[in-house]
């Protein structure tokens, strides 16, 4: 994960970015939309009054000099997306409240949103959400959300249309392709999945899980999905020099 738009500050996994870098002028081009941060900064409080959970960060949003209407219905997705997460804020400030006292503490819960735009251009735009849950100022628990447009009618994009290959084909190639990166990757000492493990690999592949840009397409998941004892997100990297018979690169897609 790793581009960002010229002049425009973005959080991409929780790194910031700022101004134009070599990667930009890939997975960026001139032509694309300008985006800036939608900043959140809310506070929920319990019947007591007291601020047991925060939500702050920042999400993307579409500058109207594109086109208002296309901007107007993107924005208005995301600001959903925000407004979910702000009635589990106040569906769970008393949950939370209970939690700090249970444990004799002082920290709220806290999430925290950022985002990163993986590619755009003027046909299409490519962003990933991270949002992250820590509920007593420890490691966050955290998930991943993907908004993928074409511009032209604003229709949210998956991979499959990314892809040369229907659902089903393209779900039999992509399980040999991520069993292949999970068998090298999964795990630090290099440890292959187990028959078992790898009977799960198609069950955690989801086509709107995913992101793309000129390089490689990715797909993410819980670890869990493979391994129940872990926790957090997998992120599989696969290059367009090995999949390319599978994937358009998003400078070469047209509508279908």
């Amino acid at each position: 994960m790793k581009k960002i738009i010229c002049a425009v500050t973005a959080i991409i996994l929780m790194f910031s970015f700022a101004g134009c870098s070599k990667e930009e002028t890939v997975n960026i081009k001139e032509d694309a939309p300008k985006i800036s941060d939608m900043k959140i900064n809310e506070k929920f409080k319990s019947s007591d009054g007291k601020v047991s959970f925060v939500l702050e960060g920042a999400v993307p949003e579409i500058k109207k000099d594109c086109d208002e209407h296309i901007a107007s219905l993107i924005n208005g997705i995301i600001s959903e997306y925000v407004d979910e997460i702000k009635g589990f804020g106040e569906k769970n400030a008393e949950n939370a409240k209970k939690f700090m006292e249970m444990n004799n503490s002082e920290n709220p819960w806290k999430r925290t949103l950022g985002y990163e735009v993986t590619y755009a251009d003027s046909k299409i735009i490519c962003m990933i959400i991270k949002d992250s849950i820590s509920l007593d100022g420890g490691n966050p628990s955290v998930s991943y959300k993907t908004f993928c447009f074409e511009l032209q009618y604003a229709r949210r994009l998956s991979a499959l249309d990314f892809s040369t290959e229907t659902e089903a084909p393209l779900l039999e190639d992509m399980n040999r392709f991520i069993s292949d990166d999970l068998n090298r990757n999964f795990y630090s000492g290099g440890e292959k999945l187990s028959d078992e493990q790898s009977e799960k690999v198609s069950s955690v592949i989801d086509f709107s899980s995913f992101y793309i840009d000129e390089e490689n397409v990715y797909f993410y998941f819980p670890k869990s999905g493979i391994d129940s004892s872990l926790s957090g997100y997998y992120i599989c990297t696969l290059p367009h020099s090995k999949v390319f018979n599978y994937f358009i690169k998003p400078s070469e897609w047209e509508k279908a």
